[in-house]
């Protein structure tokens, strides 16, 4: 039978986090999982043979193969064996859940809009950073990870592609961008013409969230992704080293976009659903937080400094008014904080601690009264008018920094 929808993926050691990526998909209307099993040993291959006996998913199961991509390999299997089996067959991660705008009404308002010419749509990431976890902590990923980067964000333009079953004409070597029969246009999801960035196939010129976007959980919290991302390697091949500038790179927190209460409701009870038919599972392999409670890593060892400025402004007097948190790499006080713009470091002529238990929720580590408010002199505000200026918290003798540099807009 054709199904409406299905999805396609490989995946190695997902276990921790397989049944919610499944519940997502499953609420928003994917009817299909077709999912190539890369040697996991984390008890992701027991989760998906028996969610295969009961109709939910088809696994695959992929053995390494000498000088082949598992992800290559394994798209071009199921893009054969499979791709007629669904009117839209997506290809993606783990760690990417389809977000359409509808919301709680799912995936098929979008789908329905789509024009008959189109045989694929080229669907934008949204990168969701560690929302300054530490551990992973508690919860599901789509709770745990609630902040994100701006739309503009280069990385953004990546894009993965929904392609009509009937129009998927062959893998390439770019699995962000598969090959069209003749005849079928290819669009964003604003249904516009899909134009590359600078001829790249896989990266857009523009970052289009118009009824679909991709909300890409690519690194998690610090622990996870040292203990899980990292430790498997890349599916794609691709020689991009996975390191700590890898993950600074990607950790966006600019904007909070948290998950709708409605939808997270939903999602639990579906998680629930699927783990109801893994009852002969260990309770580690089936539940997420037991299944990562021992992912830890030694905050001596592997701590480092944080912060971020939340909020820039102006007051009555025309001073500046810098909001925002900073912790030292044992999760203590900054003794002396002030304020880097540019390469020039401003002491505070007023400093004042706020408890920042939102905080200490996502550092567990933290000193509670970690929030600051720092207010500048006016004589700081002529260098943030320097092309490029922004603001970073620092402490006085500017050694040391915590969190992003912020680029700072005069309140019009």
């Amino acid at each position: 039978m054709v199904v409406r929808v299905a999805i396609a993926a490989v995946m190695k050691n997902e276990g921790p986090y397989i049944l919610e990526w499944l519940a997502w998909h499953r609420m928003i209307g994917v009817e299909r999982f077709i999912i190539a099993d890369n040697e996991s040993n984390d008890g992701m291959s027991e989760i998906l043979s028996a969610l295969d006996a009961q109709g939910i998913v088809t696994r695959i199961p992929l053995p390494n193969r000498p000088k082949i991509p598992p992800q290559i390999d394994a798209y071009d299997r199921i893009a054969r064996d499979h791709g007629k089996d669904a009117d839209w067959l997506f290809f993606i991660d783990a760690d990417e859940f389809l977000r359409p705008e509808s919301g709680i009404d799912g995936l098929h308002p979008f789908l329905d809009r789509i024009p008959e010419t189109v045989g694929a749509v080229g669907v934008n990431w949204a990168v969701y950073g560690s929302s300054e976890r530490f551990q992973p902590g508690p919860g599901l990923v789509t709770r745990r990870f609630a902040n994100r980067a701006e739309q503009d964000f280069s990385v953004n333009r990546h894009y993965k592609t929904l392609i009509r079953g009937r129009a998927l004409a062959g893998m390439t070597d770019n699995v962000h961008h598969l090959r069209l029969g003749m005849g079928w246009k290819r669009v964003n999801t604003a249904f516009a013409p899909l134009v590359n960035f600078n001829g790249h196939e896989g990266l857009s010129e523009t970052v289009v969230w118009d009824g679909l976007r991709i909300q890409h959980y690519v690194i998690k919290s610090w622990t996870e992704f040292w203990k899980k991302k990292v430790s498997r390697g890349r599916a794609t091949g691709a020689s991009q080293q996975r390191n700590g500038n890898f993950f600074r790179a990607h950790d966006r927190n600019e904007v909070y976009d948290p998950l709708p209460p409605e939808l997270h409701d939903r999602l639990l009870a579906e998680v629930e659903t699927l783990r109801a038919m893994l009852g002969g599972l260990a309770p580690k392999v089936r539940n997420l937080d037991l299944a990562i409670a021992e992912e830890k890593l030694n905050p001596d060892t592997h701590m480092r400094p944080r912060g971020n400025i939340d909020a820039a402004t102006l007051n009555a007097e025309g001073d500046l008014v810098a909001r925002g948190w900073a912790l030292t790499a044992a999760g203590q006080h900054v003794e002396e904080p002030a304020i880097r713009i540019g390469d020039q470091t401003f002491q505070p002529k007023s400093l004042r601690r706020i408890a920042r238990p939102d905080v200490q929720n996502a550092h567990p580590d933290a000193v509670v009264t970690c929030g600051l408010e720092l207010v500048l002199a006016a004589d700081c505000l002529p260098h943030m008018d320097k092309p490029g200026s922004s603001l970073q918290i620092c402490d006085t003798l500017g050694s040391d920094t915590f969190g992003r540099p912020r680029p700072f807009v005069t309140p019009s």
